[in-house]
């Protein structure tokens, strides 16, 4: 009883303080894209004509403006205390056939059809709901799709029949495990495109400062939540989950406008994080060891080149400065998918779809380059 006291107390404080921030408080200025190629999409809008990615935003686009917004509470059930927290379940943990009534075990690679079951999709559907409507207003500049953006946002954040608390106490929860309390971080990483989009609409036009100075507020109090629950264990551990960490932190916290926080993470990153999980070899050893390991291994190269494209406004040439590191990670990936079967380690999920995703890396390692294509796919 107490418990569900403190909750309600809780939420009412949260929803109290979004009041007062919709009446009194102004935005932060909302920077251009830091990540996404707008150059490239600005390209596009001269001539979309042949462009499949115009046609088919156009059409989700005009599908979701007909649609009722998604949010965090259309979940159908959750274990958390009510629907306004994120819930997850770990993707990787099922239940053991030993001992069914007890603790979840890993089988790495497999995921369990729970983890569709709760918030997850709805993250992932909402995050590509906004990337799609800031495209398609980017391109066509139609009203419609700015409108059908902001109530996306305001079902997300602002709307307290609907909100996501600012929070993930529940995210990645493994039954039988922290008290049946989530453990996860990496499902975050979906607010980085999300903040592109925002990012991207304002381009054109800003977010109402109503919607703006919420969502600032929200994120900043997601970041410091993320600091306070996980910061000394994400100082300690090194795999492809704390580095993500450091980067969706660091783009939070410059939406927010505390880039004062932003940067003292900046000024380390590449020391506790490119030299502690990159070897000489360019090897990323605590990615070896996953069932899916050169997925993994892109997985977080990838990630540390959105954090090159984020801090350029500080450190223009920062993947230049780590670039022996860098480009021996990349080597590393580039050899093991031209000779696959000389690979040693478990790559689960198979090699095809790798090859895509490192094709896009390259590309992207080129721009911050200044177009420097020296490492090639065959």
């Amino acid at each position: 009883m107490l418990k569900k006291i403190l909750t309600i107390l809780i939420v009412s404080l949260f929803c109290s303080c979004l009041t007062s921030l919709k009446i009194a408080a102004r935005p932060v200025r909302v920077s251009k894209p830091l990540i996404w190629d707008v150059k490239h999409y600005e390209m596009m809008k001269k001539d979309t004509t042949n462009s499949k990615t115009y046609k088919n935003a156009i059409v989700d686009a005009n599908r979701y403006c007909s649609q009722a917004p998604v949010a965090v509470t259309d979940k159908k059930k959750t274990l958390a205390p009510d629907k306004h927290y994120f819930y997850s379940v770990g993707p990787y943990w099922w239940p053991d056939p030993n001992n069914p009534d007890g603790p979840y075990i890993n089988k790495d690679g497999s995921i369990n059809p729970e983890y569709y079951e709760y918030d997850s999709p709805l993250l992932t559907d909402f995050v590509n709901r906004c990337e799609i409507l800031s495209i398609a207003y980017f391109f066509t500049e139609d009203d419609k799709y700015y409108h059908a953006f902001v109530r996306q946002l305001r079902a997300w954040f602002v709307d307290e029949e609907t909100l996501m608390y600012p929070n993930f106490e529940y995210s990645q929860v493994i039954k039988g495990q922290y008290n049946n309390k989530g453990r996860g971080k990496i499902e975050a990483y979906e607010f980085v495109d999300l903040l592109e989009s925002v990012r991207m609409v304002t381009l054109i036009r800003p977010v109402d400062p109503e919607t703006l100075t919420v969502m600032q507020k929200w994120f900043s109090t997601f970041a410091d939540w993320l600091e306070k629950a996980y910061g000394p264990t994400m100082k300690r551990i090194q795999n492809n989950v704390t580095l993500a960490y450091d980067v969706m932190l660091t783009d939070m916290y410059i939406f927010a406008g505390e880039k004062k926080k932003a940067k003292s993470i900046a000024k380390t990153f590449a020391e506790r994080r490119i030299y502690t999980q990159i070897n000489e070899n360019g090897e990323q050893p605590a990615e070896l060891v996953r069932a899916s390991s050169v997925t993994y291994s892109i997985f977080n190269l990838n990630h540390i080149i959105d954090y090159c494209y984020m801090v350029r406004q500080w450190y223009p040439n920062y993947y230049k400065k780590n670039k022996t590191r860098l480009d021996a990670a990349f080597t590393f990936l580039i050899d093991t998918l031209n000779n696959p079967d000389e690979y040693k380690y478990s790559q689960k999920s198979g090699f095809d779809h790798c090859r895509k995703s490192m094709k896009t890396l390259l590309y992207r390692r080129s721009v911050l380059l200044g177009g420097d294509d020296s490492l090639k796919l065959n």
